[in-house]
């Protein structure tokens, strides 16, 4: 499957949110040059909360055991974004995001000892938070049934503007 580039899927994500609470999702790419001649990017994808980062992939992630080819290869934040993007709205609070997990199964790949990784982005909860299309009372009770101290501080500001 093709994917559009971040830079397509940022302006549609963004303007789900309420436009107060200066919500950014960004995504930067680092070169790295490998010992053969080989070049890869390292992807960043962050989200901002006015000028705090509240959301970090890779930094908050427990994956530095892990080589950076896999988690750069295999993570599938774009598609996850197009997937909330696409998903209507009175299924928001209650779906199951296929893409919200990282999901690298090494076992496949040389030396064929390492466990499977499974890591879940917990990105989703925010963008509902940060969702100008979910009101107050069910934004709440949300909340109340997640327990992501960063939902809150999305919420706490929301309210409070």
């Amino acid at each position: 499957m093709h994917q559009k580039p971040f830079s397509k899927l940022k302006k549609p994500l963004e303007a789900l949110f309420v436009p107060e609470l200066k919500i950014q999702f960004n995504c930067n790419s680092f070169p790295i040059r490998g010992q053969w001649g080989h070049h890869n990017s390292v992807p960043r994808y962050y989200l901002v909360l006015g000028k705090e980062i509240i959301w970090d992939f890779p930094a908050n992630f427990e994956i530095k055991e892990l080589h950076f080819g896999w988690w750069a290869s295999f993570n599938n934040i774009s598609a996850l974004i197009r997937e909330y993007i696409d998903t209507p709205i009175d299924e928001l609070l209650t779906k199951e995001f296929e893409n919200e997990t990282l999901k690298i199964d090494t076992n496949y790949l040389p030396p064929f000892n390492e466990p499977i990784y499974k890591i879940n982005y917990h990105l989703t909860e925010l963008f509902i938070a940060a969702d100008r299309r979910i009101g107050k009372e069910k934004l709440k009770a949300f909340a109340a049934s997640k327990n992501n101290p960063v939902v809150d501080k999305i919420l706490n500001k929301r309210f409070t503007i």
